[in-house]
């Protein structure tokens, strides 16, 4: 019988507000990801684990500067979807 191991769980990561230019006169206004997880325990040894990240697809800079006089933003990971299957031998940590 399956079971859930743990409520889902979310994190919101952010990336906060970056000037790209030493006179701080051009900005990169930052981003939120939202990332989810969710572990299913299907008997004592065998489980799955699903995991979203970036749930809402959202476009974003990964990093972002001024260079070689032009500004250069480098694109972020879309939506990635992991499934894990994993296997732990009875009794052993």
């Amino acid at each position: 019988m399956s079971r859930l191991l743990a409520l889902p769980k979310s994190n919101l990561s952010t990336k906060a507000l970056n000037y790209l230019n030493a006179a701080n006169t051009a900005k990169y206004t930052g981003h939120n990801l939202l990332n989810l997880r969710a572990v299913w325990r299907i008997s004592e040894a065998w489980s799955i684990a699903l995991r979203v990240n970036n749930l809402t697809d959202e476009l974003i800079a990964d990093r972002a500067d001024f260079a070689f006089g032009d500004y250069r933003y480098f694109p972020g990971r879309e939506r990635e979807t992991f499934l894990q299957v994993s296997y732990q031998t009875p009794g052993i940590d």
